[in-house]
C-alpha cells in the first residue's frame, strides 16, 4: 500500500499536479484589425494580428484579464503607428512586440504593483497592402 502511494505521489509530481506556478496564457477574444500606413498615400494598408500574453498561472491570468480594455488599447495604438516597411521584417515584428510588452508591463506595474506579464507573442500576423 505504501509503495502504491509513493508511486502515485511520484507520478503526480512528474505531471505537475498541484503546482501553483504552471504557465498560463491570456488570449484576447477578438483579433486586432487596424488600418495603418502613410496618410499621404491614397491607399492605407490593413494589419490583422492575434496576441497572447504569457503569465505565471491562472490567478495572474485573471488579474491581467481584468485590464483587457486598456491592454487592447495599448496594442491598437502601437499597431496604427506602423508603416508597411516596419512590419515586413522579422526583426521589426519582434521590436513591435517588445514595445507592446513594455507598455503593457508598465501599465500593469502601475495598476497592480508588478509587471504580471512575462512575454507577449503574435499568434497571427497578416498584412494586406
Amino acid at each position: 500500500m505504501l509503495k502504491r502511494c509513493m508511486m502515485f505521489l511520484a507520478m503526480a509530481l512528474m505531471l505537475g499536479v498541484g503546482q501553483a506556478n504552471a504557465v498560463s496564457f491570456v488570449n484576447f477574444d477578438e483579433h486586432f484589425t487596424v488600418n495603418f500606413g502613410d496618410p499621404e498615400k491614397p491607399k492605407l494598408s490593413y494589419l490583422r494580428v492575434n496576441v497572447s500574453l504569457k503569465v505565471d498561472n491562472d490567478t495572474v491570468a485573471t488579474q491581467v484579464r481584468n485590464h483587457t480594455p486598456y491592454l487592447r488599447d495599448v496594442i491598437i495604438r502601437h499597431l496604427v503607428r506602423q508603416q508597411v516597411d516596419t512590419v515586413r521584417t522579422a526583426e521589426a515584428k519582434r521590436q513591435l512586440l517588445q514595445d507592446i510588452l513594455s507598455d503593457i508591463q508598465a501599465f500593469l506595474t502601475e495598476e497592480e504593483g508588478e509587471e504580471l506579464v512575462q512575454d507577449a507573442l503574435f499568434t497571427e500576423f497578416i498584412v494586406q497592402e
